[in-house]
């Protein structure tokens, strides 16, 4: 009787001095599995490679641990509007997007709506989209797989998003007509190249109308057009 009593004594005092009850209620528990759900969730390399050593070529040098920043110590982020290749951002993108893989957007990137989209491991953010942005984001890179448009045809030649547009790709920005010339041009090239054997006039680089955006024919993510075709329909025009 006297143990009994002692112990009551001190379930007292535990209770008086950590004021939470010993029994733990089930929305605590309940509360404390979500998290460690969540926390799951937010996945990085190590959560599908022990290594890189499988996933890279027998050229590459050796890398350290199987982390994301493994990788960015090289391969950093690219700035916005840069026309030039990026074989790493490319081939990572292609080979996660591709089946049977098929991993989603948040695998490999951190998403606040409206706030931030980051790189995971990373502070470099790539805009503010909102959750209407990032289905929209999904479903361009979905598209870039296998499309026809020009999309997957820059992609599969190691031109990615950053190449054309800003950073913050989802911004009220348009692909200006200098990234496209970076590439494709100098201007003058282009319309030499493209000035047609017969009817020199008719050469869409060379328009009447000046200088029109290259996105008014050349669409990145939707089927391409000729523009000239609306005015002139018995114009023999066709896109490369």
């Amino acid at each position: 009787m006297k143990s009994k009593w002692i112990m009551l004594l001190l379930t007292t005092i535990v209770i008086k001095i950590f004021g939470v009850p010993l029994v733990v209620p089930a929305e605590a528990t309940n509360a404390i599995t979500e998290t460690k759900t969540i926390v799951t969730k937010q996945k990085s390399c190590s959560s599908c490679h022990d290594d890189f050593t499988h996933v890279l070529s027998k050229e590459h040098p050796s890398v350290k641990g199987n982390l994301l920043s493994s990788c960015t110590d090289c391969h950093a982020p690219e700035e916005g509007g840069m026309a030039k290749t990026n074989k790493f951002d490319a081939t990572i993108h292609l080979s996660h997007l591709k089946s049977p893989i098929e991993a989603d957007c948040l695998d490999c990137h951190t998403f606040d709506p409206g706030k931030q989209f980051s790189l995971t491991e990373t502070t470099e953010s790539f805009g503010s989209p909102s959750e209407d942005d990032m289905a929209l984001l999904r479903e361009i890179f979905t598209s870039v797989v296998e499309s026809n448009f020009l999309d997957a045809r820059h992609y599969s030649g190691n031109i990615t998003c950053t190449s054309c547009h800003d950073k913050d790709i989802l911004g009220e920005n348009t692909v200006e007509n200098r990234r496209c010339l970076d590439c494709h041009g100098p201007l003058a090239e282009l319309v030499a190249k493209t000035t047609p054997l017969e009817f020199s006039d008719r050469n869409p680089h060379n328009s009447h109308l000046g200088e029109i955006n290259c996105t008014v024919c050349h669409a990145g993510h939707a089927e391409s057009k000729i523009y000239c075709l609306e005015c002139h329909p018995k114009f023999e025009m066709k896109l490369p």
